[in-house]
């Protein structure tokens, strides 16, 4: 990764080996793992590293939050699901077969600041008002997110 290496280099220029009040935001591990090496290999031995943060290891630093966890996030929308739906809420096991896919788009929603009031209306719009069927489900009007909810299939 070139752009690792140049910032190895450019930081060492600027800061010599002791890098521990020195931050770095990276877009992934990926590239904190190159950047750790690219260090090691231009100093020529061990020094001390660079804070490296992610974008969601910075965010979460500056809010002093911790991420949550994926099995406790499906958790936690189990619960929304089932305080929501009552006696007709799925049980965990079902609602595990589509809800991991669920949390990840509702993510990544999030991540890029999508309204999503318009990706359930172009969904809407693509499908009709029987779309994004997962594991029998599908996209149905009623009080959830942008007017519409996961329901059984017709």
């Amino acid at each position: 990764m070139e752009l690792t290496r140049t910032l190895a280099d450019l930081l060492l220029r600027t800061h010599g080996a002791d890098l521990r009040k020195v931050a770095v935001m990276l877009p992934n591990q990926r590239a904190a793992v190159h950047l750790r090496r690219h260090l090691a290999e231009l100093h020529g031995g061990p020094l001390w590293s660079p804070e490296i943060f992610t974008t969601r290891s910075f965010l979460a630093a500056v809010a002093e939050l911790e991420e949550m966890p994926e099995h406790c996030a499906l958790l936690e929308l189990h619960a929304v699901h089932a305080a929501l739906k009552g006696a007709s809420a799925e049980p965990l096991h079902d609602f595990l077969l589509w809800a991991p896919t669920a949390l990840h788009d509702m993510n990544e929603v999030d991540e890029h600041l999508i309204d999503p009031a318009l990706i359930y209306r172009d969904l809407v719009h693509i499908e009709g008002d029987r779309c994004l069927e997962l594991q029998g489900r599908i996209l149905e009007r009623g009080p959830a997110t942008a007017g519409y909810t996961l329901g059984t299939s017709w």
